[in-house]
């Protein structure tokens, strides 16, 4: 009876949940329930008196195959609950898997949270000031999509801002994406990269570590992932090569963002993890799903937010789309590329997104990998023609430059950023509708 109070109230702390009495664990072969009238009684009683606080399940007896069973469903309720027998620290659990497991304390923190209506990055830093948001990089945020700088009456309805008293001071969404020292206090929050030659975790190879906050590091690991792999030539029987990478760019960065979103935080030591392997690339968020929500919901579309703040500001930073359509467009994505679709994974106490690569790559060589001519030019040349398709064209992002020089993405970007450290180019406007130009010197006298 144990076990099933556990399982009772596992599925009321995660996502609801119908236990089947009367089928063999492992074989799931049916057995029936001798007397099944006397057991229905005996298990609401158990369920009635063991757990705080009181649940609502509903039990029913059911006829299949001639064998009688007992059905509990229990919804998923804001708790936390817990075994009385045990109390709440240590008689608490939640869904992992098929398993019911004891909570952590910063799971049954989050449980409380919910059940208050309380978000954990909405709540306010006490010590700090609204001085300690970085403002020059709040307003080149909020300038990449052609907005000013954010009032602190804006930033206060954004969740950057809460009010102790009568000051506002800086949330933890707002250390964590604008914080001056955002290290200091929430060092984990931080997006860490490593590249393994082995397959697993035993031979790490290259590393990084990320500079400035979460926001910033999204763009920092895709270029982790992108310097780390190569993109190979896909013949396609047409005149032109077309390129492929290893692993769908649109996927990787919406998978990115939605960690960067729905991240628990509050795991002390516990980071978003980029790893990439010979075979795979996993990225890695703190935390379960969180309650009241599982992969299933996710993958229908249903939108249940960890971070209200965060993910109200990256959403207004155009860096997530819109809510509950992140797993579409990553499926999409894959999809239309020929790649195989992520595999969400509950692994302990994160979520893992395992991404297979192209099936074009193979052991990371091409099938047929005879180089395009533009990857055969020196750097020199490559960027004297980067120059002359900017001078050339109007207002050109980076993929009209790929299409007027034929340098590939890969290469196009990363040579891209050698011209704007030399500061021969620069980027105007938002990011997704700017454009490059040639910067003007003016004439020294």
């Amino acid at each position: 009876m144990r076990r099933v109070i556990e399982t009772v109230c596992s599925f009321l702390n995660t996502a609801g949940g119908t236990l089947v009495v009367g089928v063999e664990d492992g074989t799931r072969a049916l057995r029936g329930v001798p007397d099944v009238e006397r057991e229905e009684e005996r298990l609401a009683n158990a369920v009635a008196s063991s757990i705080e606080p009181q649940p609502s399940a509903r039990l029913e007896i059911v006829t299949y195959d001639g064998h009688d069973l007992l059905l509990l469903d229990v919804p998923y309720v804001a708790g936390p609950f817990y075994l009385k027998a045990a109390g709440k620290d240590r008689g608490t659990y939640i869904r992992l898997g098929s398993n019911s497991i004891p909570a952590s304390p910063e799971k049954i923190a989050e449980l409380e949270r919910v059940r208050a209506g309380v978000g954990w990055d909405q709540e306010p830093v006490a010590g700090l000031s609204a001085d300690d948001l970085d403002a020059d990089r709040i307003a080149r945020w909020f300038d990449s999509v052609g907005d000013p700088p954010p009032t602190p009456a804006r930033q206060r309805g954004l969740g950057m801002l809460a009010p102790i008293g009568d000051d506002l001071v800086p949330t933890r969404a707002g250390v964590i994406l604008f914080g001056r020292d955002r290290e200091a206090h929430f060092p984990a929050a931080e997006i860490r990269c490593v590249r393994f030659r082995s397959l697993d975790k035993s031979e790490p190879a290259a590393s990084h570590e990320m500079d400035g906050t979460v926001l910033d590091g999204i763009d920092q690991a895709l270029a982790f992932v992108e310097r780390n792999t190569d993109s190979v030539p896909l013949i396609s029987g047409r005149a032109q090569r077309a390129e492929v990478e290893p692993y769908e760019p649109v996927a990787l960065r919406e998978i990115v963002n939605n960690c960067v979103s729905h991240a628990d935080y509050s795991i002390e030591g516990a980071s978003i993890f980029v790893a990439l392997y010979p075979d795979r690339l996993e990225v890695s968020s703190p935390g379960t799903w969180p309650p009241g929500f599982s992969v299933e919901d996710f993958k229908s579309g249903v939108s249940l937010r960890r971070n209200r703040a965060i993910a109200r500001i990256l959403r207004r930073l155009h860096v997530s789309e819109g809510y509950g359509s992140g797993y579409d467009r990553v499926v999409a994505a894959c999809r239309s590329g020929g790649y195989p679709i992520p595999e969400w994974v509950e692994n302990g106490p994160q979520i893992k997104v395992i991404l297979r690569p192209h099936p074009s790559v193979e052991g990371g060589e091409p099938r047929e990998a005879e180089a395009p001519e533009a990857t055969r030019q020196t750097p020199e040349e490559r960027r004297t023609a980067i120059l002359d398709a900017i001078d050339q064209s109007d207002r050109p992002n980076a993929t009209a430059l790929q299409e007027r020089t034929g340098i590939p993405g890969r290469t196009l970007v990363r040579e891209l950023g050698v011209l704007r450290d030399q500061g021969l180019v620069e980027f105007v406007g938002p990011r997704r509708s700017g454009h490059y130009r040639r910067v003007t010197h003016p004439a020294s006298t």
